[in-house]
């Protein structure tokens, strides 16, 4: 059964809103927090439109967290292309080199390699992690601890930046 756009939209407002929060994986709130208060600049880059993404976000108590949401509309080419993570890097200004892109599909680590950043791609999402290592992902993590335990030393050696990009 295919949904029109308009059915989609009702639906993504009437039911997926209401219990975002509920999808939120446990300790991403605690982590985005902790990564705030570090002083890191933190991105949202999606390939879902402006309104949704930022809806969700704010639906999920996750909005204020983040600095800047980049979409598909604010660049020629989305995600798998480096451009949306290449634009969030000039907006925070920061070097591409000093970013990670936390991600949990190909897409996302194809991203971050074709736009010179590390990609850290997580195993609780959309791809699993023979996938994510073939597309680029220098580290998988299976865990919202891991992924804090790889941040927070890359941020004692190096005092990087994180861009977290979700499908």
């Amino acid at each position: 059964m295919r949904l029109s756009a308009n059915r989609m939209q009702t639906l993504f407002r009437e039911r997926l809103l209401p219990t975002a929060a509920d999808h939120v994986f446990p300790g991403i709130p605690e982590l985005l927090s902790a990564l705030r208060a570090s002083g890191r600049s933190l991105a949202v880059i999606t390939n879902r439109s402006r309104a949704s993404a930022e809806d969700l976000l704010d639906a999920a108590g996750l909005l204020a967290e983040f600095d800047l949401v980049v979409g598909g509309w604010m660049t020629p080419r989305g995600k798998p292309h480096p451009d949306p993570a290449l634009l969030a890097a000039r907006l925070l200004a920061v070097p591409p080199e000093d970013c990670v892109v936390v991600g949990d599909a190909v897409n996302d680590t194809v991203m971050a390699g074709s736009a010179g950043m590390r990609a850290v791609g997580v195993t609780y999402g959309v791809d699993r992690f023979e996938r994510l290592l073939a597309a680029g992902a220098g580290w998988v993590a299976g865990s919202v601890d891991k992924v804090r335990s790889l941040l927070f030393a890359w941020r004692a050696a190096e005092g990087g930046v994180s861009c977290c990009s979700r499908q």
